[in-house]
Formats: structure tokens, C-alpha cells, sequence
């Protein structure tokens, strides 16, 4: 999904009916979940070490590289479902919360046909909200299913959220926009008309820009013949959180992903910048990572400003000697990298730019969901 030639719009009307009818259509009873029973004790043996010493080990091993859990660029982040103030769209209906929607035999939970997306919506800003609701729609048909609402309508149910959210809770808080695709029905194929949207918007603190550390983990991107790496999809995220667990239990914030034939991909989780002299300079999308649209929006806005940009492969090794290294990505939009492994690193001229001109941008395209 690229950005050319979206533009976004205000909503004109609520689209609640026409997501309503799709439930219809789908054919699939809903199936409520029920709590899980307690967890069974652990089977026998030794794990490598309890809780209390890995709790232990990384809290040793912050200290030494002067970092806290709270400094993640996504601190938060996790207790944000269901847990903080949350609005939920369901077949039409808004409701408060974490709603339990899934079942065992549903589609999205054990063959894993879930697609999402996430925009923002801060200082009366959402900025590339449609293209982030049309490259839902794209990850869903990737995945083999057939969403019930257009991008640009998608768009528009997420505006009609933030109006009530901001009515219904606080007119001024940041929030996480996030729709989400999946299958109801079928086996290893998902029936394309079973599709299911559900949009959620929680309150989500923008992070202050203090930048974050980061470290090379031995697990990398799939090729794009090894999953569905065009999707913005849920199945590969676990190899994300290993990567980033891996990371995190040496305390580091994050880490900074191979492809397959060995060369720089992405940070866990967002996409890599780093500058030399006057070049700008990013991995070029191969297809093993998703070529981020806050990532787009950056390079089209660093170019215009007359930087000079570049999409190449990257070794690892030429961030070690990068002046500055930076991240683009949904949840914090540009953040810098204030320390490689052990390496501290400044906050940089052109990570400065790049925030600059997003921030910019975001003013000059806000639109506020009036009535």
C-alpha cells in the first residue's frame, strides 16, 4: 500500500448499519469465550532460571546500561487493551472495553487468519489515517478474506470513534486507532465472506522522544515465499516478540532484525534510518518487512525537502559507524536510537528534520472529526 493519491475525509454519516448487515452475511454464530482454568503447575524438570532470577537478571542488566522499562518506545503499550479506556465497534454496535468475541473454533484464533492495522490521533491530528485503513483492506485480501467495508469507509467509522470517544471520555487524549480482519469460518482456508471487522480505540499516550537502545538479535525477517509478509498480519508477530524478548532479557529496548540473505531489515518493530555524512539512509523494502507508511511518509517528505535519501541493502556493520540512527513506526512516528549495543549515540540533525517536517505535516493535514 502506497500513499499516492489518498487523501482523507471526514466522515458524513455513521456506517454502524452497514457493518451490522455484514454479521448477517457472515453466516457465523458468535461464540463467546470463557475464562481459562488456572494454569497447571509447571510439568516437571528445570527451567533455565525462575521468574524472580530473570526479573532479577534484566533489572541488573538495565542498570548497567543505564535504561528503564519505562524508557520502551512502547512502555504501556501492552496494558492499553482492555485495561485502559476503550471504545470497540462490533457489528455496529459501540461498546466500552475488552468485549470477549472469540472462540476455539474460530477462524483468526487457531489458524490465525487476524490482519490489522494502527493510526494515531493526536493534537487533532490522524494523520494517513485512510491509507492505514486501505492497507488493512489489502492485508485482509492478502490473507484470503474479503472485508465487509472499503478502506475510506473503515476510515470514517474510525472517525466516528474518535467523536465518541472524545464525548464519551476525554476530548483531549492521544489515541491508537487499530481495525482488525479475521476469518469466522473454515479450515486452513478462511471463508473469504465470514471476514469479521472489528475496530478498537484506546487511549495512548504519544511517548516523549527520549530515543531508545538497541542490540542485534540472532532471529530474523521470513523471506516473502516463507509467510504472508505483504499483510499486516498477526501470525508474524510471534517471531517479532521472540526477537524482542531476546532483546529485552539483555536490556535493551529493542532490536535490530536481519533479512534472511543477512542484511539489515527493520528494528523489532519499526522501520531503521541511519545517516552519514549528508545521506539518509534506510534498508530498501525486499518484501521481508512491511515498508511502513509513516516510513513512506518521511522519505517523501525528507526528499522534498531536498535531503538526499537512500534505499539500499545495509550491513549491520555500517551502523555501528552510522552519526545517528533513527525510527519511524505508528506508535511513537519518529524516535531516535540513543544507543547500539554500546555505542551511545546523539539525537541527531536529521532525525531532528524528520520529526520536524511529520509533525508538519500532520498539522497541515489534521482534520478534526466534527460533526
Amino acid at each position: 500500500m502506497t500513499l499516492d493519491g489518498l487523501e482523507e475525509r471526514s466522515p458524513s454519516s455513521s456506517l454502524g448499519s452497514r457493518v451490522a448487515r455484514s454479521d448477517v452475511k457472515r453466516k457465523a454464530a458468535l461464540v463467546k469465550t470463557k475464562p481459562c482454568p488456572p494454569r497447571a503447575p509447571w510439568p516437571g524438570g528445570q527451567k533455565a532460571s525462575s521468574p524472580a532470577t530473570l526479573k532479577a537478571e534484566r533489572s541488573a542488566a538495565r542498570r548497567a546500561l543505564g535504561t528503564r522499562k519505562e524508557d520502551h518506545p512502547m512502555a504501556g503499550h501492552g496494558t492499553a487493551h482492555g485495561r485502559q479506556r476503550t471504545l470497540v465497534c462490533v457489528d455496529g454496535d459501540w461498546q466500552e472495553g475488552n468485549p470477549a468475541l472469540l472462540g476455539p473454533t474460530t477462524h483468526g484464533v487457531w489458524m490465525a487468519s487476524t490482519v490489522f492495522d494502527g493510526a494515531r490521533y493526536f493534537d487533532g491530528m490522524a494523520p494517513d489515517l485512510l491509507p492505514h485503513c486501505e492497507r488493512l483492506t489489502q492485508s485482509a485480501r492478502l490473507m484470503g478474506l474479503e472485508p465487509c467495508l472499503t478502506g475510506a469507509e473503515i476510515a470514517e467509522l474510525a472517525w466516528e470513534g474518535i467523536r465518541r470517544f472524545q464525548s464519551r471520555f476525554e476530548a483531549d487524549a492521544d489515541l491508537y486507532i487499530c481495525p482488525m480482519v479475521y476469518g469466522e469460518t473454515g479450515f486452513i482456508l478462511p471463508d473469504a465472506e465470514s471476514a469479521r471487522l472489528v475496530l478498537s480505540i484506546w487511549e495512548a499516550p504519544l511517548p516523549a522522544p527520549d530515543g531508545f537502545s538497541a542490540c542485534l538479535t540472532p532471529f530474523r525477517r521470513p523471506a516473502r515465499d516463507q509467510a504472508p509478509t505483504g499483510a499486516k498480519a498477526s501470525c508474524l508477530y510471534p517471531n517479532v516478540g521472540r526477537g524482542l524478548r531476546w532483546a529485552r532479557e539483555r536490556g535493551f529496548d529493542t532490536g535490530v532484525v536481519l533479512d534472511p540473505a543477512g542484511n539489515v531489515a527493520e528494528f523489532s518493530y519499526t522501520n531503521l534510518f541511519f545517516a552519514r555524512g549528508s545521506q539518509v539512509i534506510s534498508p530498501v523494502p525486499n518484501g521481508t518487512f512491511l515498508n511502513g507508511l509513516t516510513r513512506q511518509r518521511v522519505i517523501r517528505l525528507l526528499r522534498d525537502a531536498g535531503v538526499d535519501v537512500v534505499e539500499r541493502a545495509v550491513e549491520f556493520a555500517e551502523l555501528r559507524d552510522a552519526d545517528e540512527i533513527f525510527a519511524t513506526g505508528n506508535y511513537f512516528k519518529v524516535g531516535p536510537c540513543r544507543r547500539l549495543e554500546d555505542r551511545d549515540l546523539p539525537q541527531g540533525p536529521w532525525y531532528r528534520k524528520a520529526r520536524d517536517l511529520y509533525w508538519a505535516f500532520a498539522r497541515d493535514t489534521a482534520l478534526t472529526p466534527a460533526s
